[in-house]
């Protein structure tokens, strides 16, 4: 009897013991997921529309449109559904059967974002108001895409609202403008879940490479207006000109694999230094998450990492540098 109740003693303690580091785990993984925001959540929350920093957001807000057009791909009625916001389905008396009858038909879409708006609804709800592109890899076509994301970071749910929505109630999509929903609350439907992740400086660079081989490749004349206006204006007399220099590097283009990167912070804007496998540049200069600047390489402008270099070397150093960047401009 005595040795049952030191068993029993036993299995309490452990099963005391189990509990607490269950709570104590559950905490961490909150704590966790909050750091991982970069304190993105405070208590007080100002209702105003803001341009979006984060890039961590930036990409949680890009996997929900990405899955949005998947399930805009599959034609799935329950799925495209299952993510729209209680707001959309109320004002346009959205019922399941009839969401395919708005919807723009693709074949391969990639969406690309140009300049993303944030706007905290609670300490938990925010709504990015997304303007972008989306490139149909099959007929080629790039037209303009903009809609709402809202996101319930602590229940990792988003939904969608149709860019329709924010027209047909003439919301004025500004800095410092405040926008009221009715309803605040993202009902986990199954389907719209959504990941969050910690985005590292090569991924940022890798999906700006990828961005810019695409546009150039299905969208090479709107591209003109995304690069650097001081380097288009001295590489390029006109857009006739630049495109001629993409029929002539276009096969290079085509088979552009980022092979090695840096990036530099400057005043008002990040620089990422992206090289490809033939020793191409691609330069982009980071405004804010998605919204870039192109330089296509080193030797048009001065860069600001090529001018340091140039002020601390020697004057043999300098005499390569001046070498080179006119070797390299001669085979342009």
């Amino acid at each position: 009897m005595k040795y049952i109740k030191i068993i029993m003693i036993c299995v309490l303690v452990t099963i005391t013991l189990i509990s607490g580091l269950l709570i104590i785990v559950k905490h961490i993984d909150k704590k966790e997921k909050e750091i991982s925001f970069e304190n993105t959540v405070t208590m007080e929350v100002e209702n105003t529309i803001d341009i979006l920093k984060n890039r961590n957001e930036f990409f949680a807000v890009k996997s929900c449109i990405i899955k949005y057009l998947s399930y805009m791909l599959q034609e799935d009625t329950e799925l495209i559904y299952s993510v729209l916001d209680d707001n959309y389905i109320e004002q346009y008396n959205v019922k399941k059967e009839d969401v395919l009858q708005d919807i723009k038909k693709y074949e391969e879409p990639v969406f690309y974002s140009s300049k993303t708006y944030v706007m905290p609804d609670s300490i938990s709800l925010y709504t990015y108001f997304v303007y972008g592109r989306v490139l149909d890899k099959i007929t080629g076509k790039m037209e303009d895409f903009n809609i709402v994301v809202r996101l319930d970071k602590e229940n990792d749910v988003f939904s969608i609202l149709p860019y329709k929505y924010i027209e047909d109630n003439n919301y004025n999509i500004q800095i410092g403008n405040t926008i009221t929903f009715k309803y605040n609350k993202i009902k986990d439907k199954k389907y719209n879940s959504f990941e969050f992740e910690n985005i590292t400086d090569e991924e940022m660079a890798l999906l700006y490479t990828d961005e810019v081989k695409d546009n150039i490749l299905y969208d090479a004349e709107n591209f003109y207006n995304k690069l650097d206006e001081e380097y288009k204006n001295k590489r390029f007399n006109n857009i006739e000109e630049y495109m001629e220099y993409v029929d002539k590097h276009i096969s290079k283009i085509y088979s552009a694999k980022m092979q090695k990167f840096q990036k530099y912070s400057y005043k008002g804007y990040n620089q990422y230094i992206c090289i490809d496998q033939n020793e191409n540049y691609y330069i982009i200069n980071e405004i804010q998450p998605g919204q870039y600047t192109v330089i296509l390489d080193t030797y048009t402008i001065d860069l600001p990492e090529y001018i340091e270099k140039y002020n601390k070397a020697n004057d043999q150093q300098k005499t390569a540098y001046c070498i080179n960047r006119f070797m390299r401009g001669s085979t342009r």
